[in-house]
């Protein structure tokens, strides 16, 4: 199952600060996650920050869409890995770091494996 990417995206340009609030339906308000990206990246100050994070904000989308097609609520997840709602919102929301074991049992508990990768820097 694919993910469907939506966002709501708050934009602070006094601080280049930026939130993204991932959606799985549209609506009034709510931009294809894809096609924001590619209107934001057009402001160097937005461009530079975004890259920075990229990759935090990528694990983040894979965890969501992983828990989101196994149809599990953060809630059921977090029973599911011994652990408390609040800890599967900090781990998906890139507050905290998960070390590879857990995201091995997070992979498995959502009925998928684990596969890390390393991809050749851009030049």
């Amino acid at each position: 199952m694919k993910c469907r990417e939506f966002a709501l995206v708050k934009v602070d340009s006094d601080t280049a600060r930026f939130s993204i609030s991932l959606r799985r339906e549209a609506g009034d308000g709510v931009t294809k996650l894809s096609d924001l990206k590619e209107q934001l990246m057009q402001d160097p100050v937005f461009r530079t920050e975004y890259e920075k994070i990229d990759e935090q904000y990528e694990l983040v989308e894979v965890l969501v869409c992983a828990r989101k097609s196994a149809n599990l609520t953060q809630s059921e997840l977090a029973e599911r890995l011994g652990t408390t709602q609040s800890a599967i919102a900090r781990m998906e929301g890139a507050r905290v770091s998960p070390s590879i074991a857990t995201l091995r049992r997070y992979a498995k508990a959502t009925g998928n494996r684990l596969k890390v990768e390393f991809v050749p820097l851009k030049r």
